[in-house]
């Protein structure tokens, strides 16, 4: 809903409106109690947790006060970290980190064509800072070490990174980007060619989501991101320990970094599509070909993040939002992080087929509109979630709901819920008179 539309009054949209511009307001305090309730949560876990980290972006048309995405295009950044279990339940936020690009900053290539030397350039400050300080901050949350597995993508894959977070003693799974330099290899000087030649050790069947083309001709997807067919992918699997090489330019860091390498591949690929390739960097164990696999299936996880970030644009309809500044708007996102978190809890209980009781999730009025509404037995989330679908237009026969769906039929539920309960309230106020 418009955050008009949220207030019962004036007065309530108006002091609404006031808290987000306060100056004194800080988006990691408003965050604050979401995130030490995800700690809790996180503790009563036996065994690890996943940390999920990634960057989404926020575009905002005619708002020509917020930073450059790319050309024209007006918005930011936001740096995200969730906690999610082995299982894929998602626990909560842990951190967020938004910021804006200022066009008048030179890029790091525009400052090397100014004559800036490459190693001056790298020692400045710059954007990938942001998962060093993301993962070091959500340590410092957890009482103990170890407790949590950091998972990133390829962006993460900084050598410097990777030398703090050994040093650290943190546990990860970063997918590679690079074709890294290894010490003592023999022949094989680079990692690609090093784990190669190792005999694969596990193997295991994944189901891959098709990919579309581009919208518009002017959208060119990189490499990675090339549209593709959906498929069942088997995928071989080979592990190493090496010891990365240190870039000339990181001459502030450790020499080496020991790693642990898992390689997954696409053994047969349907003709035309690219195979299925990840190079993961970790520290956790490569022991046995069930702790190899754990950790393929750790990185796997990582998709829940961008589901997380579809809660925020499509189930919370964000960038919808009409604010004034990026203070207001990074104010505003620390308060629908756990309303996002929310959404993808339910629906992760939802495929789960979860027996949770409604109680649990939705309010009383809420319940009693989905049993009216549904005329079908609404006792577990499952069945809550499988009414709300309904409600949004969801047909059965089309597989599991969307988020577009689940949010016209939230968007419903939120709005018959509250006609419901003014009208309940009325008749008690006019049983009184």
């Amino acid at each position: 809903m418009s955050f008009p539309n949220v207030f019962e009054n004036d007065r309530e949209l108006e002091g609404f409106y006031r808290l987000l511009r306060n100056e004194k307001v800080d988006a990691q305090k408003l965050l604050a109690p979401h995130v030490r309730n995800t700690v809790e949560r996180i503790e009563q876990i036996d065994g690890p947790v996943l940390c999920l980290h990634d960057t989404t972006t926020f575009t905002f048309e005619g708002r020509e006060n917020l930073g450059i995405i790319e050309g024209n295009i007006r918005g930011f950044l936001a740096h995200c970290s969730l906690a999610v279990g082995l299982d894929g339940m998602p626990q909560g936020g842990m951190r967020i980190q938004a910021w804006q690009r200022d066009a008048n900053k030179p890029s790091p290539t525009k400052l090397r064509k100014m004559g800036m030397s490459q190693s001056a350039v790298r020692e400045m400050p710059s954007e990938m800072d942001r998962w060093g300080e993301s993962i070091m901050a959500v340590e410092d949350l957890m009482g103990h070490p170890g407790k949590l597995v950091h998972v990133a993508d390829s962006e993460g894959d900084d050598y410097r990174l990777l030398s703090r977070l050994n040093q650290r003693g943190c546990r990860f799974v970063v997918r590679g980007c690079y074709d890294r330099q290894i010490i003592g290899g023999g022949e094989h000087t680079v990692l690609t060619t090093r784990v190669l030649v190792e005999s694969p050790v596990a193997s295991r069947s994944v189901k891959v989501a098709a990919r579309p083309a581009p919208k518009t001709k002017s959208a060119s997807p990189s490499k990675r991101n090339a549209p593709r067919q959906g498929r069942t992918a088997e995928l071989e699997i080979r592990a190493v320990a090496v010891s990365i090489k240190r870039p000339k330019l990181s001459s502030q860091v450790a020499a080496s970094v020991e790693l642990n390498v898992v390689h997954v591949v696409e053994a047969s690929p349907p003709e035309g599509q690219a195979p299925i390739e990840w190079t993961l960097l970790t520290g956790e164990s490569i022991a046995t070909p069930e702790a190899i696999l754990t950790v393929v299936d750790m990185y796997r996880k990582r998709w829940v993040i961008e589901e997380f970030f579809k809660a925020l644009k499509t189930g919370c309809a964000y960038e919808a939002r009409q604010l004034e500044s990026f203070a207001n708007f990074s104010n505003a996102l620390a308060l629908f992080v756990p309303v996002a978190w929310g959404l993808l809890r339910l629906r992760a209980l939802e495929r789960a087929d979860s027996n949770l009781a409604v109680e649990g999730c939705f309010t009383p009025d809420q319940i009693f509109v989905l049993r009216a509404k549904s005329q079908t037995p609404v006792d577990t989330v499952a069945q809550a979630l499988a009414a709300i679908a309904r409600m949004g237009g969801h047909i059965k026969n089309n597989g599991r709901p969307g988020w577009l769906v689940l949010w016209r039929g939230f968007r419903d539920l939120l709005l018959l819920a509250y006609g419901f309960g003014l009208g309940r309230r009325s008749a008690t106020i006019s049983d009184q008179s």
